[in-house]
């Protein structure tokens, strides 16, 4: 059935833009929208397969409404660069408009949700001028068999998988998606899979967390990864989806990285989320402390009530071992180069200040006409362009020793080595003196520079300070480095070495969960 176009495409566009966004605005987070940026990120041509020929129609909380079947199990998805003309005629089902299209060697067009028309290339009808936010979908001989707009944001393709007799769609390689695919992006083509939040989450948990590791621990990433989740919702809404499949939301591999034991942890707490003052937490995550987490304050220099460091003593097996690097004056040239500081040459490092957790709050370069003070996660992206990268975590020392959690320790360092009559010895920091020929007195919290072979070290002793607080460092060395680090990530919210700890010890996880995060409330 057809019937003359009683409206413009420009009205139809907004009108669809606006009925989007009440959607994506509103509170329902039964669906999500991910972009694969991993595979495809605003590229010319997307890769689409399927066992079985494609399907095209919506997904939304009610799960898929079918339009159609394409004639094809692979289709490629780019933008339009013809110039196609409309006949001008509106049907009411995909399939009438193919048949349509086929008796005028036309291509069928998807314009609105039960509203389909009919192009050609050839010109028999109303000039249709073709533009950046036009679609064409192409079969495995190069043969254009569908054409839709960015703003028809309602059009999702679904495939299926004979082996599993599930409902998948391939998209690039070999890469399997619940749900059903979509095109967003912005300045190209991205695709998106839009799927259930519980079938979401099937494929982010064992990315973030091993798949062998306790169930209660499971379940704890389980709900710190839904809230994750639902409170960074919008994240993304200008290209077109929710969040991302890479560590800038959480990872998400789709169907084949799942795993039985994770998806039971997924059913075991499902819809459940960690709330601060009845509104859901942005329950971030990372891999190790070191003994210690990090108050958010001391990161992004937001102050966060729910997100304070702890003492992680339960981080009895962390996943990231001690770890150490060695960067050289050259490497830390480069850097200083890529961030355009000019400083004259690089000739040590300086540890201004710290937090109260232990990790390095202030850093300075010191170079031979100036110096250049990195500060916060900064300092760990700072390193970026040496050999081995960003640092994993801020938690390091320059000496050594590294001393986690301010209630724990006094000194910057146990101990310093000291050239005497009889040699080099080692004496506790906190028992040394210092004389100036007028007065004997005990080393404080001012620092007190120590000369050594390779130049001075700055050491100081350190009083305990609340969390959240940073304290004097006073940590030097010149020349070529070496990085002595603990944990790995930027230390805020739960570690997940430590839940892994704390399930082995018998908590459970919504124990798990309120020890990470202060004065939440999980269900």
């Amino acid at each position: 059935m057809s019937n003359k176009r009683q409206y413009s495409y420009p009205i139809l566009i907004i009108a669809l833009l606006c009925c989007w966004s009440f959607s994506l605005f509103g509170m329902e987070r039964s669906i999500i929208k991910v972009g694969l940026e991993s595979l495809y990120r605003n590229v010319g041509q997307i890769t689409l397969t399927s066992d079985t020929n494609m399907e095209i129609g919506s997904f939304d909380e009610s799960g898929f409404t079918p339009f159609g079947t394409l004639n094809s199990s692979k289709l490629f998805i780019e933008k339009a660069s013809k110039q196609y003309y409309d006949l001008g005629s509106l049907y009411t089902t995909f399939q009438a408009a193919y048949e349509a299209a086929s008796s005028v060697q036309g291509i069928p067009v998807y314009i609105d949700k039960g509203i389909f028309a009919v192009y050609t290339t050839s010109p028999m009808g109303n000039s249709v001028i073709s533009d950046s936010m036009q679609y064409v979908v192409k079969d495995e001989n190069n043969q254009e068999i569908l054409v839709f707009h960015k703003a028809a944001t309602e059009l999702v393709f679904r495939g299926y998988d004979e082996e599993t007799s599930l409902h998948l769609t391939t998209v690039g390689g070999n890469k399997k998606y619940r749900g059903a695919i979509g095109v967003g992006g912005t300045t190209g083509l991205t695709p998106y899979n839009v799927v259930n939040m519980e079938e979401y989450l099937y494929g982010v948990i064992p990315c973030e967390m091993s798949a062998s590791w306790p169930e209660e621990a499971l379940k704890a990433q389980a709900v710190a990864a839904r809230s994750i989740a639902i409170y960074q919702y919008n994240r993304y809404a200008k290209s077109g989806y929710n969040v991302v499949d890479t560590t800038t939301t959480q990872v998400y591999g789709g169907y084949n990285k799942e795993d039985s034991r994770t998806t039971a942890a997924v059913n075991a707490t499902r819809g459940e989320t960690i709330k601060y003052n009845g509104v859901v937490a942005e329950a971030l995550y990372f891999s190790t402390s070191g003994g210690y987490t990090e108050s958010a304050v001391n990161v992004w220099g937001n102050n966060i009530d729910y997100l304070v460091g702890v003492k992680d003593q339960y981080e009895t097996e962390p996943a990231q071992g001690d770890w150490t690097r060695t960067i050289t004056l050259a490497e830390l040239n480069n850097c200083l180069a890529s961030r355009g500081a000019n400083i004259g040459t690089a000739q040590g490092i300086e540890i201004v200040s710290r937090t109260s957790s232990g990790r390095v709050q202030e850093m300075r370069i010191l170079g031979s006409s100036g110096n250049y003070t990195v500060s916060k996660e900064d300092i760990r992206s700072f390193f970026s362009s040496t050999k081995g990268g960003s640092l994993k975590s801020r938690l390091f020392s320059l000496t050594g020793a590294i001393n986690v959690g301010s209630s724990d320790v006094e000194t910057t360092g146990e101990s310093v080595a000291v050239l005497s009559a009889s040699g080099m010895i080692e004496l506790p920091l906190h028992e040394m003196i210092v004389t100036n020929g007028q007065l004997i007195e005990p080393i404080t919290s001012e620092n007190v520079a120590i000369q050594a072979a390779n130049g001075s070290t700055e050491v100081s002793l350190q009083q305990s300070a609340e969390a959240g607080e940073q304290i004097a460092s006073g940590e030097t060395i010149w020349g070529d480095i070496t990085i002595y680090g603990k944990g790995y990530g930027h230390g805020v919210g739960m570690s997940q070495s430590g839940a892994k700890g704390m399930a082995k010890a018998g908590f459970n996880y919504v124990q798990i969960l309120q020890h990470y995060y202060n004065g939440v409330t999980v269900g």
